[in-house]
This record gives C-alpha cells, structure tokens and sequence, in this order.
C-alpha cells in the first residue's frame, strides 16, 4: 500500500498559528497523500480556513466545537480506505506517512499508532502527550497500558464504521475533556481487531503549555482517562478490573505526568519534575470522570 491510500484529518479550532506549522511540515509529504482534511471545530475567526487552503487542504466546518465530532466528520468524507488522525499542534517527521502506510499494509492491521516525541534538545519534565513503546509490536486486547493516541493514530475507515467512530462525548470541546482515543482503540481491540505500534512514524510535540495551562490539562486528561474507565467497566468489567492500576497510577496514561525516558529526552541535565498540583488534578479528574460518566448509556460508539 503506498501513502496515496492514505488521508490525514486534522482537528482545529481557534489556533491558525500552530495549525499552519504542522501543515507546513506536513507539505512535502502531503503530495504523496490521498488528502489533508482540515475540519475546523467552530473558530470563531475565518484564519483557519485561510491557512487550511493556503496549503491546499480540503476545508471543512462543524458549528458544533468537539473535536472527536470533527475527526468523525473528517474520517467519513474521506475516499482513502485509511485515515490518519493527527493533532493541530504536532509536526511530522521525514518518512512519517510511508512507515504509517507500510506497517499497515505489511502487517494487515486495523490501526497504526506512531511515536510522538519531544523536538530535538528540548525538555519535558511532566511528558504531557508523548508516546514512546520502544520497539515495533502487536496491539490487541492483551495489550497493557495505552495503545496509542490520535496525535499520531492511522485506522481504516472499515474499522472506525464498524465501532461507530469516536465517542462524541468525549474529548476537547467536550465537558469529558480527553480520553476519546483511547476508548476509540478499546473498542477496536475489544471486537477482536489488532493494531501495530511503528516507532519510524515519528512526530514531534513541543510543550507550549506552562503554569496554569498545563494544571488544566492535567484535570482535563484526568477527567478523560476517568471516563474511558466508566466506559470500559459498563461494556467489559473484568477487562476494566484487569487494568484498574491504569486509572490510579499517573504512569497509566500516554499524556502521563511520569514517564520513562524518550530517546529524544535530553540527558545532560536534570530536570524538575511536576508541581503537586498537576498529580493531584489528574487523581481528582479521573474520579470525577469516572463517575459522571459511569450513569451514560450507549458506549458502544458514537453518539448520533
């Protein structure tokens, strides 16, 4: 399979500036694609789908902010038989989209999750979004741990039709602020579909967000990992009890706020860790999540 079967969906609201970066890196790549949706999540400015089509994606908008109704827009214009998921904010390494289109196509998968890593030299002490598994492996329900995220996520638009897409309830946008791709991905393993993980799919994510901003995120990120728990006990109890230490331990989550060393982390100096204030927040987000999402019905796919 080569990198024209292949269309990336590309979630933004109100962010022109990052979302014209990740385009940019994006470009000399983006020929070789079968498409780049950009599906713009209610901005309140027409910037986005200036710097959408001054890159020659094809512009889409929802009137509705969420970003998990906007890649479920994106994946179901698309022509390609698979999508790319990636985050407004990322940039994509060379060979990126040929190691995704590769692994897939070899391996006979339903998904492909790539490695998100920091920019080269730079340093994060809390690892808010990254994803390192090391070594290229299978992903199915036995998999421990989070399967992957859409910062750097190809599914077959097969696969995302037979579970019903992403979870609408979910994500940013959303009061269940976070989670929506790992529900995606336990759905998907849970009906008896196997992903790979492709270390060479690599994109790069810099930690713009400091004090306070990163505080939220961790309550947001809480909240969701809650959530997909809730989500997880009330289709597959013993499978949401076998992964219980996932919800209570930071380390659990891919945007975890302790992580082991990435290959791009820095090593010639220490860096602090976290304040308490974002541990905390994620422990209470993900007991709230939890909660309040336990009582929902119809987590079997998206809400229509």
């Amino acid at each position: 399979m080569g990198t024209e079967a292949l269309t990336v969906v590309i979630p933004t609201r109100d962010r022109p500036e990052w979302l014209s970066r990740s385009l940019a890196a994006l470009a000399s790549q983006a020929e070789a694609l079968g498409g780049v949706i950009v599906v713009d999540s209610a901005s309140r400015s027409a910037e986005v789908a200036q710097v959408a089509r001054a890159f020659g994606a094809h512009y889409l908008r929802e009137d509705v902010p969420g970003a998990s109704r906007a890649r479920n827009r994106g994946w179901r214009e698309a022509r390609t038989d698979y999508v790319v998921f990636l985050d407004d904010d990322l940039l994509v390494r060379p060979g990126w989209a040929p190691a995704l289109a590769a692994a897939a196509s070899e391996r006979e998968v339903a998904f492909v999750t790539g490695r998100v890593a920091l920019p080269e030299g730079a340093s994060d002490p809390t690892g808010f979004a990254l994803i390192d598994h090391g070594a290229a492996r299978v992903l199915d329900a036995q998999t421990r741990g989070v399967l992957g995220g859409t910062a750097n996520l190809l599914v077959s638009r097969r696969a995302l039709a037979a579970v019903g897409g992403f979870d609408e309830r979910l994500g940013p946008g959303r009061w269940l602020s976070a989670g929506e791709d790992l529900d995606l991905l336990d759905r998907l393993v849970e009906a008896g579909m196997t992903g790979w993980y492709e270390p060479a799919a690599v994109v790069e994510c810099e930690q713009w967000r400091e004090g306070s901003a990163r505080t939220k995120l961790a309550w947001a990120y809480g909240k969701g990992m809650g959530a997909r728990f809730a989500a997880m006990a009330r289709r597959s109890p013993r499978r949401a009890l076998a992964r219980w230490n996932e919800l209570l331990r930071l380390g659990g989550l891919a945007t975890a706020l302790h992580r082991r060393p990435s290959a791009d982390a820095p090593t010639a100096a220490p860096t602090p860790g976290p304040g308490w204030s974002e541990p905390v927040c994620w422990r209470l987000g993900a007991l709230v999540g939890f909660f309040a999402a336990l009582p929902l019905r119809r987590w079997a796919g998206s809400k229509q």
